[in-house]
Formats: C-alpha cells, structure tokens, sequence
C-alpha cells in the first residue's frame, strides 16, 4: 500500500489535472505501450498540476505552500536537493519513481495500473 504522504500528494496532484479515465494513451507520446518519464513528466507538466500549488508563482513549493497542499509526508522527504522547496521536477520525479516499481525507467500497464488504482482517476 502506498504511504499516505505520497497518496495524499499524488491525489492532490491528480484532482488538479482532470484526467480522463484513458490518460495513459494521452500520456503515452509515442504509442509504445509504456510511459516514460519524460512522458509524463511533460503530460502533467502540460496539465498545469504544479501551478495551483505554488501561490506565490516563484516556481518552488516553500514550506507554507506545501503545509497548505495538506500531504502527509514532511517536506524533506520530496526535497532531493535539501534546499527545503520543491520543484516541480521533485515532485513529478517523485511520484514516477514511486510507481515504478521494476525501477527501468518506464510505467508498463501495470505499474500504470498501479497509479490508478489508489483512486487517482475516481470521477474523472
């Protein structure tokens, strides 16, 4: 079972998007079958998710903007460069990572599965 920070970060992260329940064809640029990620790093990147976080629109989630986002898990566990702010690149990066369970760089429809599964695309 995923932990409850990243479930609560990836749900947020998702409700912002408005996925519909085929996103893994839209996020799948290249129709192989398997998300990169590049892939979808571009497809929520594209969707604007990390914008509605960052209040001040700095480009960084700081501590206050990430106690507002209400995800379980503290800010340092996201922050891969300790500068206590995340990039979009740490967050996106994160969840991908997390999902990614045979760590090749790619979502299969499994692991694809796996993302939605936790109730990302629930009314969407």
């Amino acid at each position: 079972m995923i932990s409850r920070g990243i479930f609560t970060l990836a749900a947020m992260l998702a409700s912002s998007w408005g996925l519909a329940q085929n996103a893994l064809q839209d996020t799948d640029g290249n129709r192989d079958g398997v998300v990169t990620k590049d892939e979808f790093h571009g497809f929520v990147s594209r969707a604007g998710a990390y914008g509605g976080w960052d209040a001040n629109s700095d480009g960084l989630i700081d501590p206050d903007e990430y106690r507002a986002i209400g995800a379980g898990q503290e800010l340092a566990y996201w922050d891969a460069d300790n500068n206590n702010f995340l990039d979009p690149y740490e967050v996106y990066n994160g969840m991908f990572l997390y999902f990614d369970t045979n760590q090749d760089g790619r979502w299969d429809v499994n692991e694809w599965n796996a993302f939605q599964s936790e109730g990302l695309f629930d009314d969407r």
